[in-house]
């Protein structure tokens, strides 16, 4: 069993049992999980340049069902099984979507001989749960599949080669206790060791009632290099914050738990501040889980009728921390690397390197580079950035870092897929039943009936909101296939 020292010292962990301390607080202390959170790649046609006459009936066919996309405001089928969106990215027009796994950029200009036709970006979720290999061979397969669709008279559309545009390298890890502390400037100056010029900080203050300290400087961000850069750029930030706040990629919780990150009362905790889309929630969540699972019925009734006076969630933090032990910080310390940070190692990377992964010659230069990434992952660890002791040693947290294996995660699929859609489903349901009350409320109605608020809701609707309700259900059901199946 493996237990923080400071959730050993709560009075809640006090009152329980040794199974029920294992059961709430087990996980693997200064756990470290790299993955690949972001591919982008891209494709050159043979015999390919502007002005393409073989290609115009696809980009025919993209034009007017993007058109038609944009006029609906959602996403329309394309092909075999992908999605056409109403949005493109820069020169790249058309995408095509297999949604949560990748999407397939598309430009009908290429301003030189250089410019590749299609970018591929690989999605986190696709990236995390199935891993690299199938979301690179799929979405290959795919683009491909895309493209022969449209070959006549003979002539196909040969993909001749693919290229790293770039790869995000991650660690989310539970290893720092205290951000402020280990990022503070004075610490930072210590042991910091980088090539940028650049680094930023970003954070929010957390404002108190009590007299004696009434503000507190939290960091949730830091960031070296420029992000508008075309070569490396570094972030490390609380990845648990990030989650909650944007509402998305709500399988993280469970992915990080099956993996050893967080524990029980930890994923309570950040399910109940996603569920309000509030981090500060997760105060709230520390005196519910209380409620739910502690013995001193005192204690309980004095944490419910708290509960029940609304208030802003950053007050009940004091409550929380008089009893409750902090919820797990989740760091993610991202290098997103660029197509010129391997420009420059091209015949290095061209002549020596070997890939281990199985695949079609299009795809060799991409995996000689994630098959080798250990490699690049060294150099960004030690030279790009590091952290060190003042006698020139790594300090422990950054040596676990890079002495980490860089497997690709293996977690249970299904399971990450029905937890995110059970999680997703209770936000709905729950903003479900606030319009039904809102509703009421514009009606007129005071008694606390929800069947007969529901009734009246049923009763305000129009067949322009029900004509709406189809095309969005049907919008929907495209988007959430891949969640869904």
């Amino acid at each position: 069993m493996s237990i923080r020292i400071d959730v050993t010292r709560t009075k809640f962990y006090q009152e329980l049992t040794e199974d029920k301390r294992r059961e709430y607080f087990d996980l693997t202390r200064n756990k470290i999980l790299p993955c690949i959170d972001n591919v982008y790649y891209t494709c050159f046609f043979n015999r390919d340049k502007n002005g393409n006459v073989w290609m115009l009936p696809l980009f025919d066919e993209l034009a007017e069902a993007k058109q038609s996309a944009q006029a609906k405001h959602a996403n329309i089928s394309f092909g075999h099984k992908l999605q056409l969106t109403p949005y493109g990215f820069n020169i790249y027009k058309y995408c095509v979507s297999e949604p949560d796994l990748y999407d397939i950029f598309i430009t009908d200009y290429l301003p030189n001989d250089d410019t590749p036709r299609v970018l591929v970006q690989l999605r986190a979720y696709g990236l995390w749960v199935y891993g690299v290999e199938k979301m690179i061979s799929d979405s290959f397969r795919q683009v491909q599949e895309l493209f022969d669709m449209y070959a006549y008279d003979d002539h196909t559309f040969e993909i001749t080669k693919c290229r790293e545009n770039r790869i995000d390298y991650c660690y989310h890890t539970n290893i720092i206790k205290n951000p402020y502390k280990e990022f503070s400037e004075d610490k930072l100056e210590r042991t910091c060791h980088t090539i940028f010029n650049n680094y930023g900080i970003v954070g929010h203050i957390e404002k108190s009632k009590t007299a004696d300290k009434n503000i507190s400087f939290v960091k949730d961000y830091i960031s070296f290099g420029k992000r508008a850069a075309n070569n490396i750029f570094v972030r490390i930030y609380n990845k648990g914050l990030e989650v909650v706040q944007l509402a998305y990629k709500s399988f993280f919780f469970e992915v990080w738990q099956q993996q050893g990150l967080i524990n029980t009362y930890d994923k309570f905790c950040y399910e109940f501040a996603y569920e309000n889309k509030d981090f500060d929630a997760i105060h709230k969540a520390r005196l519910q889980f209380y409620i739910d699972h502690g013995a001193d019925a005192e204690v309980i009734t004095k944490f419910q009728k708290e509960l029940d006076k609304k208030k802003p969630p950053l007050e009940y933090k004091e409550l929380a921390d008089s009893l409750m032990p902090e919820v797990t910080t989740v760091l993610n310390i991202e290098f997103e690397t660029k197509r010129r940070f391997y420009y420059y190692s091209d015949k290095f990377i061209d002549a020596h390197l070997k890939n281990t992964t199985s695949c079609v010659y299009q795809l060799q230069r991409l995996f000689k580079i994630l098959d080798n990434r250990h490699l690049f992952l060294d150099y960004l660890t030690s030279k790009t950035l590091s952290f060190k002791k003042t006698d020139g040693s790594y300090c422990d947290w950054w040596q676990r870092l890079r002495s980490s294996k860089l497997d690709t995660v293996r977690s249970d699929a299904k399971l990450v897929r029905e937890y995110s859609k059970e999680l997703d489903h209770n936000i709905v349901l729950k903003r479900a039943v606030n319009a039904v009350a809102t509703n009421a409320l514009y009606s007129g109605l005071d008694d606390y009936d929800f069947r007969a608020d529901v009734s009246d809701l049923l009763s305000n609707i129009n067949d322009n909101t029900i004509a709406s309700y189809v095309k969005n259900k049907a919008s929907k059901k495209k988007r959430l296939k891949n969640m869904l199946s």
